[in-house]
């Protein structure tokens, strides 16, 4: 089991230039890869989607690849002076114009697009097959962690799955109780009204039958102990399962569901509300599973 919340970096060098690959994950319900580039690395895009994708199957993935000199300075992009300058020009003409009093400010001047040069990334296939050989360590170190987190979902998953056995255990044993207790309950009220009923009496056998027949619960508890131990052994796997815990848990929020329906009693509600409450708990915690 994995989470698909996760961060990774790495670092390679490629050439006489040093390429840092950041690779983060968010919750989604499907795949979503963004990718930031170097203008000039553009054509990298599409290896690199390839490469998440094989590796990853749900989550919003941001993919961030920068380069800069591995030279002594280790400078990255730096300032493009002639473009400042042009940028300062059209910007003092502008202020003129409009009669703006406030002076021009080194910031300004840094919002233009053009502000920094790029560092020229040499097209070559060595190049190339560094940088997405550096994004791949990332994307390792990445998957790493959201095993680490998987790990620790998939125990708290299953502490709170365990607790759901003994409340659908306990409802079966009120449930069979009730049908005696209507019995009673229906008797009593015969006696205060100075009416005597046998128990072999037709009519109060069809009534508790029709009772019976309203509060059997033995379907939906039979699909529930078949969902617990389905949602165990998925759980287990170490292939993305996300959707399929998903599935099943919805399934077990159905059944709860109706069966709570069937069986509105004052002893059995609570026990029903918190069987809902641990299995919202679950669900919460599957939607981080990828």
């Amino acid at each position: 089991m994995k989470s698909m919340t996760g961060y990774g970096r790495a670092e390679g060098v490629c050439g006489l230039l040093s390429c840092s690959a950041e690779i983060s994950s968010v919750n989604r319900k499907n795949l979503d890869i963004k990718i930031s580039l170097p203008e000039n690395l553009m054509r990298l895009e599409i290896p690199l989607r390839r490469l998440v994708a094989s590796k990853l199957s749900r989550g919003m993935i941001s993919v961030r690849i920068s380069l800069k000199d591995s030279g002594p300075r280790g400078a990255s992009s730096g300032p493009n002076l002639a473009e400042l300058e042009n940028c300062h020009a059209r910007l003092e003409a502008l202020r003129l114009k409009l009669g703006i009093k406030s002076e021009i400010s080194i910031s300004d001047l840094l919002l233009s697009p053009a502000a920094f040069e790029d560092i020229s990334a040499p097209d070559s296939e060595d190049f190339d097959r560094c940088v997405v050989s550096t994004a791949s360590a990332a994307l390792d170190n990445l998957d790493q962690m959201r095993r680490t987190e998987g790990e620790a979902l998939r125990k708290d998953i299953l502490d709170r799955l365990a607790k759901l056995p003994p409340l659908i255990s306990d409802i079966q044993r009120r449930c069979a109780d009730s049908v005696s207790k209507r019995r009673d309950t229906l008797l009593s009220r015969l006696s205060s009204l100075g009416l005597q009923m046998d128990f072999n009496d037709e009519r109060l056998a069809k009534e508790l039958a029709i009772f019976a027949e309203k509060c059997d619960v033995s379907e939906e508890i039979t699909r529930l102990g078949s969902h617990f131990a389905q949602f165990a052994e998925v759980s287990m796997s170490d292939e993305a399962n996300g959707k399929n815990l998903d599935f099943i848990a919805q399934e077990m929020q159905r059944e709860i569901g109706t069966l709570s329906a069937k069986t509105s009693s004052a002893e059995i509600s609570p026990l029903t509300i918190s069987f809902k409450s641990e299995l919202e708990k679950i669900r919460e915690q599957v939607q981080n599973v990828e």
